[in-house]
């Protein structure tokens, strides 16, 4: 299945200077140890760091992200989230907090059945088509 990550232009070039895309909250200038520990709690704390991407040529919940890096899912070991969020029906709280980001990637007009995640960067040398910034 192909697949996309979707970023913002300016992050763009720090994916292509450092050639991976790394997990939520991290890039080539931020790294996971200079977040507070606030920050991995409260905003990681649920269901972890991944790198998201979708089936869809675009992408609501990533507002302003022009530039798609595209995949085949199979070569970088993505995995749908409808699969993954199954982990989370054992923890109320967790579960809670899945439905609501699925809510809102609905509000937003995506389609959360197009998600995929991937738990480890990813080396932009797998891409499909190379994308400029």
């Amino acid at each position: 299945m192909i697949i996309r990550h979707f970023t913002e232009s300016n992050k763009a070039k720090l994916i292509n200077e450092c050639g991976y895309i790394d997990l939520e909250g991290c890039n080539a200038k931020r790294g996971w140890d200079q977040l507070t520990r606030k920050e991995r709690r409260e905003v990681w704390g649920w269901i972890g760091r991944h790198v998201w991407l979708t089936e869809a040529t675009d992408c609501k919940t990533a507002a302003n992200n022009s530039v798609a890096y595209e995949f085949n899912s199979e070569d970088i070991g993505a995995v749908r989230w409808q699969d993954y969020k199954q982990r989370f029906r054992n923890s109320k709280k967790k579960w809670k907090y899945v439905e609501a980001m699925d809510t809102v990637a609905r509000m937003a007009g995506d389609n959360c059945n197009d998600y995929w995640l991937v738990d480890t960067r990813i080396d932009i040398t797998k891409q499909l088509v190379k994308e400029t910034a």
